[in-house]
């Protein structure tokens, strides 16, 4: 089966809900909003050769991209290394976890950039030192 047709298994959250707002206006509630384009990243770099198989994908998230990340991760086999800081939600922090996520914590900011700019120099490392990892990147893939 392609991996395309793999990633698919995941569509019963990207459909949206409908909520009735009143009268004849609805507003559509998303499962997991972010499942959508880290999907279609991770399908794209797939496509081009940038993600292998059981390759280890390595992204900077405090939020529900790493979340995304990490059911795709584990449902095809990825691994999954997330860099964060000590704002990430206790509870999300523990499905990543149980998703099978590694996740690195930064405590404190970089000299210049903050806390934003200490986790992407923590991510840089990850990137350096293991063969073949791929970064998403969530803020300026064209994807």
């Amino acid at each position: 089966m392609s991996t395309r047709a793999l990633m698919r298994k995941l569509e019963d959250f990207e459909g949206p809900r409908l909520v009735a707002l009143g009268g004849a206006l609805f507003g559509a509630s998303f499962f997991l909003m972010k499942l959508l384009p880290a999907r279609f990243m991770l399908e794209r770099a797939v496509e081009r050769d940038q993600l292998k198989p059981e390759a280890t994908i390595c992204e900077s998230s405090s939020g529900t991209f790493g979340l995304a990340l990490a059911m795709l991760a584990v449902q095809q086999g990825y691994r999954l290394i997330l860099v964060s800081d000590w704002a990430l939600d206790r509870h999300l922090h523990r499905r990543l976890i149980e998703l099978g996520a590694d996740v690195t914590i930064v405590d404190s900011p970089a000299a210049s950039g903050g806390l934003q700019q200490a986790r992407l120099d923590r991510l840089h490392i990850h990137l350096r030192d293991i063969a073949g990892s791929y970064w998403p990147s969530q803020y300026d893939n064209p994807d």
